[in-house]
């Protein structure tokens, strides 16, 4: 039995994890909850399941929750001494967005865990610094996203005794294209909240769905890919796949191209990343082939999702650049859900941080926790 702790419990990941623990009880245990403020959750989750600790980053939160709680769980501030919550636990679902994602996937490697890790931060902003830890520690990262996952799978199957890199010509990321994958320039100029907040195929937080309709999302996931895989930014390809059906593929040096298929389930890739090495007989659904529609593919419009590209400009700029692009996209990303600014000024907002901070970011230098904080807010500003 495997013992899982969730950070960011009461997200959509989370509680897909917490899902497969409840539906799989000879299969995993669960040790510690943690989210941000949505105590009542967390306590229900952690009586349901028989958790031993839980806790919340908000300090109002927490001192509420202590208030309140009348389970057997021990309550404990995440951001402080946690060590009895890694030493009882196998696996670290790192699930909870912003620098709280890089403090715990950091303190988890230092201690030689597995990460199973869905926060696109961690990687994006701190990438180098999980590879120190990683070579340090000898702790493992997990992907959980169903792109990542995909790729991971696929690379799994090129059993080519030796660096699977000498044998791929390129990661092909799929991207279902969002709601606006057929929208003008012209009409992007206009979309609503609601209708960006309209995912075609995938059920998933409003910051996420956002970074979907903008493509970030699919940019954020380059850049994840260069840090898991290391193949190097060329080889990183994204096609359009309406249909949300192929989570991604690998494309040889031979010309074969091995993909991942599977329903628009993120349960799928977190059980796989749970259960890795192994398979379990899934309780999620299959995907019956006979009834798929056709599968199609196109390549990405840039120029009408411009934030794609960016993505692409600030891996290849490299240092702090993909903290900078993230942090002013979340930024962005917030002030277009309060109606503050429009769909189409994010990416301006974001391509106008990476300029302003092209000065600062390091070059050649090794990167810091602390330059990455600094970028961090610098970018938010």
């Amino acid at each position: 039995m495997k013992r899982i702790s969730i950070f960011g419990s009461t997200g959509s990941i989370g509680t897909q994890t917490f899902d497969i623990a409840e539906k799989y009880p000879d299969k995993f245990s669960l040790v510690a909850c943690f989210a941000n403020k949505n105590g009542s959750l967390v306590a229900q989750q952690a009586d349901k399941l028989g958790a031993g600790f839980i806790g919340l980053y908000d300090v109002d939160a927490l001192s509420e929750l202590k208030k309140t709680y009348r389970g057997k769980a021990v309550i404990c501030d995440p951001k402080g001494d946690i060590d009895e919550v890694f030493a009882n636990t196998d696996i670290v679902v790192v699930a909870i967005s912003g620098f709280a994602g890089i403090g715990v996937t950091l303190e988890a490697l230092k201690r030689g865990k597995i990460v199973a890790i869905a926060t696109k931060e961690v990687l994006v902003a701190a990438g180098d610094i999980v590879d120190e830890y990683i070579n340090e520690y000898g702790g493992k990262i997990i992907p959980v996203d169903s792109e990542h996952s995909a790729i991971w799978q696929c690379l799994e199957g090129i059993n080519c005794g030796g660096d699977y890199r000498d044998h791929v010509h390129r990661l092909i990321l799929t991207a279902s294209g969002g709601p606006f994958r057929t929208f003008t320039k012209e009409q992007m100029e206009n979309v609503t909240v609601e209708q960006a907040l309209k995912h075609p195929n995938w059920s998933m937080g409003a910051k996420i769905t956002v970074d979907s309709a903008s493509m970030m999302n699919k940019g954020l996931e380059v850049i994840e890919a260069e840090r898991l895989y290391k193949v190097g930014v060329d080889k990183i390809h994204v096609l359009v796949h309406p249909q949300s059906i192929v989570h991604s593929m690998v494309e040889c040096n031979d010309g074969n191209i091995i993909a991942q298929l599977g329903n628009a389930d993120m349960r799928h890739p977190i059980l796989y990343a749970l259960t890795y090495p192994d398979r379990v007989e899934t309780k999620f659904g299959r995907l019956d082939l006979t009834k798929a529609s056709a599968l199609t593919f196109e390549d990405p419009d840039m120029e009408r999702f411009p934030c794609l590209q960016l993505a692409y400009d600030a891996l290849r700029m490299g240092g702090v650049a993909p903290c900078v692009l993230n942090a002013a996209n979340e930024r962005a990303v917030e002030l277009f859900l309060k109606r503050e600014i429009k769909f189409t000024d994010i990416s301006k907002f974001v391509h106008g941080k990476l300029i302003e901070l092209c000065d600062n970011i390091t070059d050649g230098g090794k990167l810091t926790l602390d330059d990455i904080i600094r970028a961090d807010k610098a970018a938010r500003q």
